[in-house]
């Protein structure tokens, strides 16, 4: 190789690092960025576990199938504890019904599938298959 061809190519390495560096430092901010954002979620969990318990019992009796929807997919952003669970898969069965007819009823069947998932993840496999149309078998994963 000639002197002048390895300074090319040593000088367009040197241009594809610098393009490189700059993307993983904007990586970086990025990341600091969703840390930070991080950080204030996790200091308001308090307040949106204390929201999340209260609302159920506050829109369980709603007649608007969005807000029965939007609320039970609240209540599911967090893991919930035993006695959380079915407040959140009632309010989502009341969606789906209050939506039978509207177009939104794909987002309350979401609602209402998320919300049972939670429900029966946490139970043992007997308990679970009643609630699960067809045969279940312990032996498969």
């Amino acid at each position: 190789m000639n002197p002048s061809r390895e300074e090319a190519l040593f000088a367009l390495a040197l241009e594809k690092l610098a393009e490189k560096r700059a993307a993983f430092l904007d990586a970086i901010r990025l990341l600091e960025d969703l840390i930070e954002k991080q950080r204030q979620v996790l200091g308001r969990q308090a307040a949106y576990e204390s929201n999340r318990d209260a609302m159920p019992a506050r829109f369980g009796s709603t007649t608007n199938a969005q807000t029965a929807n939007r609320v039970a997919k609240m209540c599911l952003l967090q893991p919930l504890y035993a006695g959380q669970r079915m407040p959140a898969v009632e309010l989502a069965d009341h969606g789906v019904r209050l939506g039978e007819n509207s177009q939104s009823l794909r987002w309350c069947l979401f609602a209402q599938s998320l919300a049972r998932y939670v429900l029966i993840a946490h139970m043992p496999l007997r308990e679970a298959g009643a609630l699960i149309p067809g045969d279940i078998d312990e032996r498969k994963p």
